[in-house]
């Protein structure tokens, strides 16, 4: 959380609602708390935002920032469910995220349908 803000879960829903342009607004907002956790999640997340981006070099980038955060303890579903969507990391280790992506049928479908890209 940022501010009180459950920032994983507002992205994730400004994803899931097509507002491509609010997700970078997100970013900027809390640029700070990013830098303090030194975390690559806003610059892979832009990476994974752009078609003309290589998908392999996406998916290389983000599974070794996924593999440091396996050691973590607790990780925010939505966070897990992100990281799945824009680097197709190999999340296989972690419980399933369906209390994320199984709300509805139609969360469901948009989850699996987005990570084909």
């Amino acid at each position: 959380m940022s501010q009180g803000e459950p920032i994983y879960a507002v992205i994730f829903f400004l994803l899931r609602a097509g507002q491509l342009r609010d997700v970078e607004g997100v970013l900027r907002q809390h640029a700070g708390w990013w830098e303090k956790d030194s975390s690559r999640f806003p610059e892979l997340l832009k990476k994974g935002l752009d078609p003309t981006y290589s998908r392999s070099d996406l998916s290389n980038q983000c599974a070794n920032e996924w593999n440091a955060l396996m050691n973590e303890d607790e990780i925010d579903p939505f966070q897990e469910a992100i990281w799945k969507l824009i680097g197709r990391c190999d999340i296989s280790k972690r419980k399933n995220v369906k209390h994320v992506t199984n709300v509805t049928t139609e969360d469901y479908l948009w989850y699996q349908v987005s990570s084909l890209r």
